[in-house]
């Protein structure tokens, strides 16, 4: 890897990851009946989805230069932004063990997805190389 690629890696990530507090601290913010009230589980939800990007970002590496590839994941954070805020409203607060449980099984299912999406795979009877239909 290059300097140049290196350099333009480091501010990709730092970019993405200033872009995730960002959103975190807007939902915190806005939403209604917990302004300003910060607890623990928004922290890890915070930790979670940071590593649950990086652990994205690291087992794609030949879709980074994808606009759909980007796409997909953003809407996949969406969902997944979504869905804790509702746990958060439904549920008392769990254990914060829970949330590393939760984003290593949350990382094999958006593995799949962007597989699904963007992976190339043998024809099962012919021995040819199909590419799925999400590929740009």
């Amino acid at each position: 890897m290059t300097l140049g690629k290196a350099v333009r890696r480091f501010f990709l990530d730092v970019g993405i990851a200033i872009a995730l507090l960002v959103l975190v601290f807007l939902a915190v913010v806005l939403m209604p009946g917990r302004v300003l009230e910060f607890s623990g589980q928004w922290l890890a939800l915070a930790t979670c989805t940071g590593l649950l990007l990086w652990i994205i970002i690291r087992q794609s590496g030949l879709y980074l230069r994808r606009p759909a590839f980007w796409f997909a994941v953003a809407c996949l954070l969406v969902v997944h932004f979504l869905v804790f805020v509702a746990i958060f409203y439904a549920f008392p607060p769990s254990p914060l063990r829970w949330y590393m449980i939760i984003t290593f099984v949350e990382s094999g299912c958006f593995g799949v997805v962007l597989f699904l999406l963007f992976g190339v795979r043998q024809g099962r009877h012919t021995g040819r190389r199909h590419e799925w239909p999400g590929k740009v």
